[in-house]
């Protein structure tokens, strides 16, 4: 079942996560692994990491996604894949911050109930492609999405 939440979590990515697995390992906090739209890039990463000795409960994939049109729908299809893979190097929960880049938008800047309305519809759609957890921004978007999910 998706999860929507509020909250910041830690991201690594090939730059940083050198620095952040072990810091992450010592917190015993969850830490997302951000690659860009990648199946192969995602794989590696986490490899990565769990060679740094990051337990595999602690690791969170984010492959990265846009907000609208052709960024949301080939990040809709990698979250697809993700899932889909059966490969052991994949089976982590997957968290989706589509809602973050959809609110990057003109649109969204400019008028609340859009932004709004588009925060909802992205978190539909990652939720609807199998992410685990999506990043909301707005309570009264979280609060729809958590109603219409457990329905």
């Amino acid at each position: 079942m998706t999860e929507f939440i509020l909250k910041e979590l830690d991201v690594a990515d090939e730059t940083n996560y050198k620095e952040l697995v072990p810091a992450a390992i010592k917190s015993g906090k969850q830490l997302v692994l951000r690659t860009p739209i990648d199946i192969n890039l995602a794989k590696e990463l986490n490899i990565l990491s769990l060679d740094l000795g990051l337990p595999a409960e602690q690791i969170l994939i984010d492959t990265d996604i846009g907000g609208l049109g052709y960024g949301l729908e080939y990040g809709y299809s990698m979250i697809e894949k993700v899932k889909l893979s059966g490969d052991k190097y994949l089976r982590f929960p997957i968290v989706s911050f589509a809602v973050e880049e959809t609110l990057k938008t003109k649109e969204a800047k400019v008028d609340a109930c859009y932004a709004l309305f588009a925060e909802i519809a992205a978190a539909s759609a990652v939720a609807a492609a199998g992410a685990d957890v999506v990043v909301m921004n707005d309570k009264k978007a979280q609060e729809v999405m958590e109603r219409v999910w457990q329905s």
